[in-house]
């Protein structure tokens, strides 16, 4: 009897909290890894709407895109990385159509294609999490049926052995892939914006303004597309301690002239190596390196006899 109450406690507590941390990684972000189940459909756009409200950290305003799906519902249409709403509103004028994702039983809309932050990482990690949870019901089945069926006690430690390995081979697969999606994917600039494509964008305009909150000055430059306004380029705008040092680096822009950048995630950044694209290219390495020296390791395991 007690080993059966153990076999049930492990697969309740080795079961659930595996599925639960997988189902808190598809349901994080904006727009969440879940998103890829939900239904497609046409809607059009049909206002964009101020709205002022309350967050509990203070009253926010935001640009709320109003859209209707195929059965007449109205939704609000969203993108990622776009708090203010600026972002939908400057991408999806009133009267366009687009395709998008329809979240079930609620009033949400997000662009077909759109992902969030935790979308990769969601992705890499359920293959683990669905190992794991395999090889926690299946080590203590083996043991209680080793006690049922005397028989299968020579191969126990055989199952065991190949449920260790197949942990160890998911781990040294996933977990490097999900360091470098988060890598990849982090930081005002993310190094995946390299796989975006390349056009041309006329600035539109150059401005220092003061900062809102502090002694700093702010470089802005806004650029034009494809018939849309970027704002913002590299989706930062550079603060400095005085206008001069702000106009010294605006003197690189002119308006009017053309500006060759790539466009991720409905922004319009330069072509420029930064910092941190080169630490995503070491911590890629180091990932490959892992995953290599893992699978090497596994596959010499295989041919080695078990004891």
């Amino acid at each position: 009897m007690g080993a059966v109450l153990r076999v049930i406690i492990t697969l309740i507590a080795g079961v659930a909290v595996p599925l639960i941390i997988l189902l808190a990684l598809m349901l994080a972000g904006e727009p969440p890894a879940i998103i890829a189940a939900w239904e497609r459909g046409e809607v059009e756009v049909t206002a964009h709407e101020s709205v002022t409200r309350d967050t509990g950290y203070g009253l926010v305003e935001r640009i709320e895109v109003r859209a209707v799906d195929p059965d007449g519902e109205t939704r609000l249409l969203r993108i990622a990385d776009d708090p203010s709403g600026a972002g939908a509103a400057r991408l999806y004028p009133v009267g366009s159509t687009l395709t998008a994702r329809l979240s079930p039983g609620g009033n949400l809309a997000w662009p077909n294609g759109e992902t969030g932050l935790f979308t990769f990482a969601a992705f890499t990690a359920a293959p683990l999490v669905l190992f794991v949870v395999l090889g926690i019901i299946f080590r203590p089945v083996i043991s209680l049926l080793a006690r049922l069926f005397p028989s299968l006690r020579p191969r126990t430690e055989l199952m065991r052995s190949a449920l260790r390995k197949g942990v160890t081979l998911m781990s040294f697969i996933t977990i490097p892939l999900f360091v470098m999606g988060l890598f990849w994917s982090l930081g005002d600039a993310p190094a995946l914006r390299w796989f975006a494509p390349i056009i041309e964008a006329r600035i539109s305009a150059v401005s220092v303004e003061p900062a809102p909150r502090n002694l700093e000055w702010i470089a802005s430059i806004a650029l034009e597309a494809d018939g849309l306004a970027f704002p913002e380029l590299n989706h930062t705008r550079p603060a400095f301690g005085d206008v001069a040092s702000a106009e010294d680096y605006l003197a690189r822009y002119t308006p009017g002239e053309t500006l060759t950048v790539r466009l991720y995630r409905h922004r319009a950044y330069s072509l420029d190596l930064r910092a941190f694209d080169f630490a995503v290219l070491a911590a890629t390495l180091a990932c490959l390196f892992v995953m290599l020296t893992g699978l090497l390791a596994i596959l010499r395991s295989l041919f080695t006899p078990v004891r």
